[in-house]
């Protein structure tokens, strides 16, 4: 019942979408029913690319200006970004995962890491991504919220231009994207056109852009990525891949960057910071992988009161003094379709201890 008004300019050629995300907005859950059933409960027979996907998405192609130039191809970083599957992980259900290769040796088929590996690359610096599939189902990989080529995208059978549009990911088989990351930020990858609930069972990850010459710090720069994990429709929620995440530890007066990422199949989060009953405070500084202007930095209640799947948020927060504080993440799934997932299924809230200490002092 609300409206949204937006203003954007084409870059890029190619083939792009403009999509809702909620999964059971825009897959082949949204397919005309079949006789006798009220939704439909998988995927068409074989069908790979645009047949899984349906309902609000909208096709956009961007067609090259006259004096369009394709960028020089150059030398650049590689990568190898692995998809594996392991049974019998979810009950009688598998599990899929991304694993970054370190080194020469492949990782194990059957690897998996919940969410994927953190990707880290440097803002301006040309990377190349080969995704090798050893999983059993063709897959698409997107990269999310970054600024990149369409063939690169991710999006099977749609990605590219018109008449040379990328294939889903085979079993077996493997594809190369290529990106040079135009500004720092959050940002992550996950499956996408998926025939099945693969995205829930582990396909998502985070990747970091940083300015060039400035390393991840990982004390000072943490990250929390809210997803689901688990086989079926209602997979419950995780944070970096926990159900029930340890305490983190933090000293007085040392700031420090909380990237929060938010990629759950279909519902919504409420993310907080309190100290006793009360909202702490936090400066927020970026949203979806944009740093926002010095005007719109302010110290606010450390809330979002609503972070829907898709986006992401980084924070600044000082702690000023000792004491225990509460990250408390609340997930809803209110409203949404009958006969996918409860039109009011329960609340669900998961609490992380953040311990607040004051620093040691050298001898």
């Amino acid at each position: 019942g609300t409206a949204m008004r937006l203003r954007w300019e084409a870059h890029e050629p190619g083939n792009w979408l403009f999509h809702c995300h909620l999964m059971q907005h825009m897959s082949w859950m949204q397919a005309p029913p079949r006789a006798g059933e009220a939704a439909p409960h998988h995927a068409p027979e074989a069908a790979t690319g645009e047949d899984l996907l349906g309902g609000l998405i909208l096709g956009i192609t961007v067609t090259p200006r006259p004096d369009h130039r394709r960028a020089v191809d150059v030398a650049r970083r590689a990568l190898r970004l692995h998809i594996g599957k392991r049974d019998r992980v979810f009950g009688d259900q598998p599990a899929y995962g991304f694993v970054l290769q370190e080194g020469a040796t492949p990782p194990a088929r059957d690897s998996v890491r919940f969410p994927g590996s953190t990707i880290l690359l440097t803002r301006g610096e040309p990377t190349q991504i080969t995704v090798f599939n050893n999983s059993d189902v063709a897959l698409g990989v997107h990269w999310h919220g970054l600024e990149l080529e369409s063939w690169s995208d991710g999006v099977p059978s749609w990605s590219g231009r018109p008449g040379r549009v990328i294939p889903a990911i085979k079993p077996g088989d493997s594809l190369t994207v290529r990106m040079t990351p135009p500004r720092a930020g959050t940002f992550m990858y996950h499956v996408h056109s998926e025939p099945g609930h693969q995205l829930a069972t582990g396909l998502y990850g985070g990747f970091l852009v940083h300015e060039p010459g400035m390393p991840w710090d990982r004390d000072a720069d943490r990250t929390f990525l809210l997803g689901s994990l688990g086989a079926g429709e209602q997979p419950p929620p995780v944070v970096n891949g926990e159900r029930q995440p340890a305490p983190q530890e933090f000293e007085v007066g040392r700031t420090y960057r909380l990237r929060f990422m938010h990629i759950s199949p279909d519902d919504s989060k409420r993310v907080q910071i309190f100290r006793g009953d009360s909202l702490d405070t936090w400066t927020m500084v970026a949203q979806d992988g944009a740093e926002l202007p010095a005007a719109k930095r302010r110290v606010q209640p450390a809330s979002f009161r609503i972070m829907d799947t898709g986006n992401t948020f980084d924070v600044l927060w000082t702690p000023t003094e000792p004491g225990d504080r509460t990250l408390r993440i609340r997930t809803a799934k209110d409203g949404l379709q009958a006969g996918f997932i409860p039109t009011q299924a329960p609340a669900h809230v998961l609490e992380i201890a953040l311990r607040v200490t004051t620093p040691r002092r050298s001898p």
